[in-house]
Parts: structure tokens; C-alpha cells; sequence
């Protein structure tokens, strides 16, 4: 997939306008841009499911301004390296003979220059990185040694889960690890920036009264969501559905129990946070075991 840098690319329905930018997703945000301007290659950022990841490149490309900018994007699920590279080869329009890596290497890098000739320039998008095989990683890393005088022709950004940082830790991987000018991993979300976020989202949904929530309601959001923006968005949603659906202009700490309990016996929460639940709930009534479960949960952790 290609984009110039005026367009968002419309993956997993995600909307770059919700984009709240924490402090831990602000830091890796602000890594991607500054390797935008300066031209450098490969930046590495990792962070659980649900912490924004796919809405921070989404973000990145639509504020991103100048037209000599293209990004392309290439699913990362059990691609070879030579699939890797014709897929690239494919969107550029570039036709080689053979479909061997040297010589896919070899015109993806006399299109790169090409390009750095007229003033343009790619930035290569591997979203879910923790996906690509060993050899599509060694792809990527003879992709990363691709320069001209010294600069590099292709900028790459790899983004996936925590365990991609740890594999390209492994001594295969020593070389492209090196090539990595930058490194970060978003976190989860604090107390205090859950009760924002959620603040923020229910503003945006026309919620008038999330000022005047309790503290406590934040706290057992908190809590049941890990600290994941996803789980928080399936948590604000719920309660607006709840708010349309019995006229409601306020909720008390039991209504929210009653929500997340719900989504509990939905099996819509966290894996962990089901387990600390389920294990009461079938002797106490559903706002108190929510409340259980939830500090059963705090204090194991």
C-alpha cells in the first residue's frame, strides 16, 4: 500500500483523530518525527496490543506535510524475504526477472536513487513487524544497508509487540540491530492519564458530566483496562450505550461494577482481569465481585 504524505491509511478501522498522545506514546511519536526531518533509517517501537501503535502511524502520516514524502505499508504475516521484497518491487512498479533477492535488492536500490535524484524520498512502514520471518528480517536489514553518500535511500519504520525487541536482541540479528538509530516502547497508561483519556473520550462522544465522574469510578476503569487505551475505549463505549439507553446524566461507582461485570461475562476484558473476577462472582453479588476481583488484581501485580 502507498500513500503520499497527505493521505491516512485505513487499517484495523482506526481513527488518527483519537489519537491521545500520553507521554510514553507522545516520546515514541516524537522519535518517529524527528527521524522524518533528519533523514535517518530505522527506528524501532514496540508496545503492547491496544497502546495506539497503528493510530500513532496513522497520525504521523497525516500531519506529516511535505508532498516529497511517500509511505508504503506491507503486511507483515509470515512474508518471506523475497515475498517482502516483490511485494515493494510490485507497488513501485518495478519488473525484475528474477525473483531471487540480490536481483530484487539490486532494482529496488536504482529506483530508490532514482527517486533521491528527483527529491523524493520513502518511508517504509512495517506495522505488526513481529510477524516477519528471519528471512524477511534479513530482507529488511539489506533494505536498512541500501545509501547515497552516506545517507540512507530508504527510511524504516518497525513497529510491533514487546517481543519483536527481544528477537532482533538475538545474535542473528546482531547487524540489523545495529542499523537501529532509535528505540522506544509505549507503555500503558497511568491512573492519572486513564482518568484523562477517559475524560477526554467521553467528551468527544457529547458527554457533558465526566468532570464530575467520582474518582473511584476512574480508579476501577483503571483497573479492569490495564491501563490500555483499547480496553478503555470498549469500557467509555459501553457506558454512552448505557447513558442513551436509560437517559442517564450521571453514573455512580455500582454502575460502573454492573458495565464492567458485563463485559466480564462477555469475555470482552483482559484475560487476567476475567480470571480475578470469574473467581468470585459466583458468591458475590456483580458490583462487589467487580470491586474484588479488581483489588485482588491491583495487589497481585
Amino acid at each position: 500500500m502507498q500513500t503520499d504524505s497527505s493521505t491516512t491509511r485505513n487499517q484495523q478501522h482506526t481513527d488518527p483523530n483519537s489519537l491521545y498522545l500520553h507521554s510514553s506514546l507522545q516520546k515514541a511519536y516524537a522519535y518517529l518525527q524527528y527521524a522524518l526531518h533528519t533523514g535517518e533509517g530505522l527506528v524501532l517501537v514496540t508496545g503492547k496490543p491496544g497502546t495506539g501503535k497503528t493510530a500513532m502511524l496513522q497520525h504521523l502520516i497525516k500531519e506529516q506535510t511535505s508532498y516529497d514524502t511517500s509511505f508504503n505499508s506491507v503486511d507483515c504475516a509470515q512474508v518471506s524475504g523475497t515475498e517482502l521484497l516483490n511485494k515493494l518491487a510490485n507497488e513501485w512498479g518495478i519488473t525484475v526477472s528474477s525473483v531471487s533477492m540480490p536481483p530484487l535488492i539490486s532494482a529496488i536500490n536504482t529506483h530508490l536513487l532514482q527517486l533521491t535524484i528527483t527529491g523524493k524520498r520513502i518511508v517504509l512502514l512495517l506495522d505488526e513487524a513481529q510477524f516477519l520471518t528471519d528471512e524477511a528480517l534479513e530482507a529488511v536489514r539489506q533494505l536498512s544497508n541500501l545509501s547515497a553518500d552516506g545517507s540512507p535511500l530508504l527510511q524504516i519504520f518497525l513497529v510491533g509487540q514487546p517481543e519483536l525487541r527481544e528477537r532482533l536482541l538475538e545474535p542473528a540479528f546482531t547487524q540489523l540491530h545495529q542499523r537501529i538509530i532509535a528505540t522506544c516502547n509505549i507503555e500503558l497508561l497511568s491512573a492519572p492519564e486513564t482518568r484523562e483519556y477517559v475524560i477526554r473520550q467521553l467528551s468527544r462522544a457529547h458527554w457533558q458530566n465526566s468532570d464530575a465522574l467520582p474518582g473511584s469510578i476512574f480508579n476501577a476503569i483503571h483497573r479492569a483496562s490495564l491501563g490500555t487505551p483499547r480496553w478503555i475505549n470498549l469500557i467509555c463505549n459501553r457506558m454512552m450505550i448505557q447513558a442513551i439507553a436509560t437517559d442517564r446524566l450521571q453514573f455512580s461507582l455500582e454502575d460502573i461494577c454492573v458495565i464492567l461485570q458485563e463485559l466480564i461475562a462477555e469475555d470482552l476484558l483482559p484475560e487476567q482481569v476475567r480470571r480475578a473476577n470469574k473467581a468470585k462472582s459466583a458468591v458475590l453479588p456483580r458490583s462487589v465481585a467487580a470491586i474484588s476481583g479488581l483489588t485482588r488484581l491491583e495487589a497481585a501485580a
